[in-house]
């Protein structure tokens, strides 16, 4: 079984990174803590205390020759840890990523408390967060009709397959570009009323430049000074 991995990636240093994990065995599995982000004066703004944990985990691989396809099967689980003390309100209602190669159908609707599912769709920002995949909690797309989903301190689940053209089971699926929905957002002492939003991954802060400059000057000090306690 191959390594899972997850990796960042950036086109520099100090730009905002994006994650991508590469999946290719039964029982790979992968988790981010998100953040909320809700609309402020058209600026997707991160919200104190509005955040959700969520798992991956592949549960099935499988090519079908009949249809030329290779089919994934996921268990999608998101715990809802927004902090009551600042939020009346806010259920995570859509589940969103990205897929390389494509995904060019689904095997079957989900099944657990987000039962539609989606290509192409969006999660609610001030442009539109395009993802591939979508999960949702009452409407075929993540920007549609408020739905259910998972409420503030619950846990709920969703199981997927996903199917892709040609058999992959020799090689690696990537998926990407994760975001979640939320719904029904209120807060009374942030004065919002039953917004909707968005949450990312939260993610460790790449270096800067010159951070990553100053680290590499202190490699080369303490690589020299092991130099010279070898050769003594």
């Amino acid at each position: 079984m191959k390594a899972l991995k997850l990796v960042l990636i950036a086109a520099a240093l100090c730009a905002t990174p994006a994650l991508a994990v590469t999946v290719d065995s039964v029982g790979d599995n992968w988790g981010f803590d998100y953040d909320g982000r809700l609309d402020v004066n058209g600026v997707a703004t991160v919200m104190p205390g509005l955040s959700s944990h969520v798992d991956f985990a592949v549960t099935d691989i499988f090519y079908d020759a009949s249809v030329n396809r290779t089919f994934v099967g996921m268990t999608i689980v998101v715990q809802n840890t927004t902090d009551a003390a600042i939020w009346q309100q806010a259920s995570v209602t859509g589940i969103g990523f990205d897929t390389d190669p494509d995904v060019k159908r689904f095997g079957s609707a989900s099944v657990g408390d987000y039962s539609y599912l989606a290509i192409n769709s969006e999660l609610p920002t001030e442009d539109g967060f395009k993802v591939e995949v979508c999960v949702a909690g009452r409407s075929s797309i993540c920007s549609g009709p408020l739905g259910s989903g998972t409420e503030m301190g619950e846990v709920g689940e969703a199981t997927v397959y996903l199917a892709f053209a040609g058999d992959l089971t020799g090689g690696a699926i990537e998926f990407s570009n994760f975001g979640i929905r939320y719904s029904f957002v209120r807060s009374d002492e942030q004065g919002i009323i039953y917004g909707q939003g968005l949450g990312v991954p939260r993610t460790p802060p790449v270096p800067e430049p010159a951070s990553v400059a100053v680290f590499g000057v202190g490699a080369l000090i303490v690589g020299a000074a092991l130099r010279r306690k070898r050769a003594a």
